[in-house]
């Protein structure tokens, strides 16, 4: 059969009327040519909510900051040491010493030498707690800036082996350590409790306190020659060496200690004071 190019209605395409037209494609479109993509809308991009800078962290205290607390720490440690001397001596101590009196004057007016005999001695039992708490009122105080730490610990070694045969001796050069007051008094603390330690579960004939100087480290010892401690004192549940250690490291040192059949040996480890020396 023979074919035509022409509609019925005799215009191009083969179909009466208008030919519908898809969107975005033009209806001009030569015969089996590929009609062309339609355009596709750019899409926008996502809208991304802007977060906010973080915070700036707080600054931590300052050098001088934290000494200035150190000190204001140290003074109120001292303040409150003090009171409780002070509480001591004019309360206990006091009355102890009014009983004395009494007990003195009761066996000087007893006519029976026995029952005299039994009053001085628990007159003498009162005025040796007297003696003992005096000495005591004045070591539990921190030492105060014109008693140097030599001396500081002599008082408290007379204070802790007083009735007891122990022999105590203080390395004199525990006195000329260059120290700035808070890390003086944390010595002493350390080296008080080191020695109340030894009184406690030593029992020594001899008890030193030494000071071993070194170009970068001081190390300050405290000897006893006791039956010594457990090979694991802090599992044996010793709570003033872990209290030791703590205020070691905040001086930026170490606590040492060592035991065997010839006594323990407790060693505070320091940096070298500022001054880069220690007397010899």
């Amino acid at each position: 059969m023979p074919t035509s190019d022409r509609c019925c209605d005799g215009s191009p395409g083969g179909m009466t009327g208008e030919q519908p037209v898809r969107p975005g494609v033009t209806a001009d479109v030569a015969p089996g040519a590929v009609p062309p993509v339609p355009s596709v809308p750019p899409v926008p991009p996502p809208t991304v909510a802007a977060v906010p800078d973080p915070a700036p962290a707080a600054a931590g205290p300052s050098s001088e900051e934290f000494r200035a607390l150190l000190t204001r720490l140290d003074r109120a440690e001292q303040d409150e040491r003090r009171r409780l001397s002070e509480a001591v001596h004019d309360g206990p101590l006091q009355l102890l010493s009014v009983a004395v009196l009494q007990l003195d004057g009761l066996a000087a007016d007893s006519g029976s030498p026995a029952l005299r005999g039994r009053l001085q001695e628990l007159a003498g039992v009162l005025q040796d707690a007297v003696e003992m708490l005096r000495r005591i009122t004045v070591a539990a105080a921190l030492p105060g800036p014109d008693l140097d730490l030599a001396a500081a610990v002599r008082q408290w070694t007379a204070a802790v082996f007083a009735g007891t045969d122990t022999d105590v001796c203080v390395d004199a050069r525990l006195g000329t350590l260059e120290l700035e007051p808070h890390t003086r008094d944390t010595v002493y603390l350390v080296v008080r409790e080191a020695v109340v330690n030894a009184r406690k579960h030593a029992a020594p004939s001899r008890l030193a306190v030494r000071v071993v100087p070194g170009p970068r480290t001081v190390r300050i010892c405290v000897d006893d020659d006791g039956p010594g401690i457990p090979a694991d004192p802090l599992r044996a549940g010793h709570v003033g060496l872990p209290a030791m250690q703590a205020r070691a490291r905040e001086l930026g040192g170490r606590l040492d200690w060592s035991s065997g059949g010839g006594g323990t040996t407790v060693t505070l480890v320091l940096p070298a004071p500022s001054n880069g020396r220690v007397d010899r």
